[in-house]
């Protein structure tokens, strides 16, 4: 079996420049969004675990940061993509399964007129249904019910923040570390992929997730979450 922290920090460090510097999305050409379009999209239907968190989140940021005019809009069908975005907030396998929240926040916010204007309502209603039933569900993590708490704030504000609310709610969910910040990394890491080999993601306990955060903090990959700007 792959070891999933180490796929997760690999492919952190391959997105990095984009996501930590998301606003240079806007200058990117037409073929390099959309090739990293379909590549994010392309990962995210992988079934093997480790990356796929950091591909969700790329995604969220090139569908949202792009120039509409520079999205291939007839190659992605934004009603599947939708129904992945709510599935992924319940796969165990996702370190980061809020952001499955944020996408949807994405597309409901940017791109809600490619659907079918004969469902669109339907659609929509759906996904407040949906988003209600995660703010309310017990046994999940606190950042995917909160998340869909704040995209649901956010929908009845018109988005007049962006998606902006949803990051900084779910980042903030995240366990502080400060009191565990003397643990070696090497140890941290032998840690982690013992509890990856026979653990999903969402059933990491608090102390465990707060574990994973360090390994990103220490590896300098968490900083960049910290500057993510949706407005």
């Amino acid at each position: 079996m792959s070891n999933p922290i180490d796929n997760d920090i690999k492919t952190l460090k391959e997105l990095k420049k984009l996501i930590q510097n998301s606003d240079s999305i806007s200058s990117m050409n037409e073929k390099e969004i959309n090739d990293k379009i379909l590549y994010c999209m392309k990962q995210l239907n992988k079934f093997t675990m480790g990356g796929r968190s950091a591909c969700l989140i790329a995604l969220s940021l090139l569908l949202w940061k792009s120039d509409r005019s520079c999205v291939s809009l007839p190659d992605i069908d934004f009603e599947p993509l939708l129904s992945m975005s709510f599935r992924i907030t319940t796969d165990p396998s996702f370190i980061f399964p809020e952001w499955g929240i944020i996408l949807a926040g994405v597309i409901i916010a940017k791109y809600s007129d490619c659907f079918p204007k004969d469902s669109l309502d339907d659609i929509l209603k759906q996904c407040k249904l949906l988003l209600q039933h995660l703010k309310n569900k017990s046994g999940l993590h606190d950042a995917i019910r909160i998340t869909a708490e704040a995209l649901l704030a956010s929908w009845e504000n018109n988005f007049c923040e962006g998606l902006n609310p949803l990051v900084k709610t779910s980042l903030a969910a995240w366990p502080d570390t400060s009191d565990c910040k003397d643990i070696n990394t090497e140890e941290l890491r032998e840690q982690l992929v013992k509890l990856s080999k026979r653990t999903l993601s969402a059933d990491l306990n608090i102390s465990e997730r707060r574990l994973y955060k360090l390994l990103l903090e220490k590896e300098g990959e968490w900083k960049q979450f910290e500057l993510l700007n949706m407005k």
